[in-house]
């Protein structure tokens, strides 16, 4: 027999999938938001020698509130929206996009820096990966290449990779001309399907959907969408560059 796909009930076919409660890592939540707060002032105290603290404007503020959130798995962050019209995902990574200096690179590393912290506490955050910029990925393909499995890390690892687009489009090695950020970024994004436990993707960029699209390909932002949240910093009325004191 022969189903008309047109009028076929796929709401009522599929049997609906009950989520598993997420609980949070961290019950006394105000304690981690203040934790979490003090470590981030502690990387832009070090990065400028001593010379500046964070400065958290209203904006800055909400967007770093659902970091908080994101990373403490506040299941209720799911009903909330990031940007592009996607709901939150704790299981997901994170694409953080925005002009020169709105944080993004200070949030990446405050996670990265949470998740060593906590580790060597005993107590694992639900992340485990390295950190290294796009153009480091670009420099070690193309002068140490027998390094890359060790920059990278194993596949069901995650990856923080700092500061997409700033890397040469293509390098050269022995004559032969390739894009690794982009080959990095192909096989992370696929081994979101491919692996149980899933490597997620930390980033941040200041391209945008155009630009990563014309860079990377239509298929790897395709891919950031659905194995990211993505979210834009900056941009409003108070946004401003963090990094000049």
């Amino acid at each position: 027999m022969m189903i008309d796909m047109e009028k076929f009930d796929f709401n009522s076919h599929i049997t609906k999938v009950v989520k598993p409660k997420v609980e949070l890592l961290y019950p006394e939540k105000e304690k981690f938001y203040a934790y979490f707060t003090k470590l981030l002032n502690s990387i832009v105290i070090a990065q400028s020698n001593g010379k500046r603290s964070l400065e958290i404007s209203e904006e800055f503020g909400n967007q770093l509130m659902q970091i908080y959130r994101y990373i403490n798995r506040d299941q209720e962050l799911e009903n909330e929206k990031t940007n592009f019209g996607r709901h939150w995902n704790l299981d997901a990574g994170l694409l953080l996009m925005g002009n020169f200096g709105t944080g993004k690179t200070l949030i990446l590393k405050g996670i990265y820096e949470l998740m060593k912290d906590q580790a060597k506490k005993g107590k694992l955050i639900g992340i485990q990966g390295r950190y290294i910029t796009a153009r480091q990925i670009s420099t070690c393909y193309q002068f140490t290449p027998k390094e890359m499995p060790t920059l990278i890390g194993k596949p069901e690892n995650d990856i923080f990779i700092d500061e997409l687009g700033d890397e040469p489009l293509s390098v050269s090695n022995y004559g032969t001309s390739e894009s690794p950020v982009y080959a990095v970024l192909k096989q992370k994004l696929d081994d979101w399907d491919n692996i149980t436990r899933k490597p997620r993707l930390f980033t941040t960029t200041n391209l945008s959907k155009k630009e990563i699209t014309e860079r990377y390909h239509e298929r790897v932002w395709s891919r950031m969408v659905s194995s990211t949240n993505i979210l834009i910093l900056g941009g409003g009325n108070d946004s401003k560059d963090m990094r000049k004191a």
